[in-house]
């Protein structure tokens, strides 16, 4: 995740269509605009997409890090195609665990 003030590397908690739960070793300001780049397997690749993102809230979780809950901007049309795509990549993983 890149801000104006910083690079750090996050883990992701969960995504929908709208937003990314991620946590991370630093705080991020509500309201601060960040670039994701995240490592998605789509299909059998794993592929690097981009995401143009905007801090709703921050919140410690304790020895883990911080939580931020970032809003994906839905007016740039690749971001949500992209999303779809993870999402029901992982709906397939997910039905094929549970049978």
């Amino acid at each position: 995740m890149t801000t104006d003030d910083m690079t750090t590397r996050i883990r992701t908690l969960d995504i929908s269509r709208q937003s990314l739960g991620v946590i991370g070793p630093e705080p991020v300001k509500v309201g601060k605009s960040c670039l994701i780049v995240l490592d998605a397997v789509l299909g059998e690749r794993i592929v690097q997409l981009q995401f143009s993102c905007k801090a709703v809230y921050c919140i410690l979780t304790g020895i883990d890090g911080f939580r931020t809950g970032l809003y994906i901007d839905d007016k740039v049309e690749s971001h949500q195609q992209q999303l779809q795509k993870i999402i029901a990549t992982c709906s397939s993983v997910s039905l094929a665990t549970s049978n």
